[in-house]
């Protein structure tokens, strides 16, 4: 399952409010992946977020 622009935005201001665990448990549930691709990808959006605001 792939995610829409929804999914992305919550899984975004979870990140942002520090909420990255909860994060990954909503980015796994969205696409089925498991806990290392979904961390991944939490990882990934996090290092856009921060390069982001600089």
């Amino acid at each position: 399952m792939k995610m829409d622009s929804r999914d992305i935005e919550k899984v975004y201001q979870l990140l942002e409010s520090g909420q990255k665990v909860i994060a990954i448990k909503e980015i796994r549930e969205m696409t089925g992946l498991g806990l290392v691709e979904a961390k991944r990808i939490a990882d990934n959006y996090q290092i856009f977020i921060r390069n982001r605001r600089n």
